[in-house]
């Protein structure tokens, strides 16, 4: 492989990377604050 083509699917493979960083975050950041929520409701829930 040549020495550009190496270096763009380099770049493509870095920003690859980043994208799934970002995705398995959001993912992560939704479940926890969906589990607090249940959480939070079901403590309101035995209250009541």
């Amino acid at each position: 492989m040549s020495q550009p083509a190496f270096e763009i699917v380099n770049s493509i493979l870095d920003i690859w990377k980043i994208a799934v960083q970002a995705i398995m975050f959001l993912v992560l950041w939704t479940a926890a604050f969906r589990g607090k929520k249940g959480k939070r409701d079901g403590i309101a829930a035995n209250v009541i």
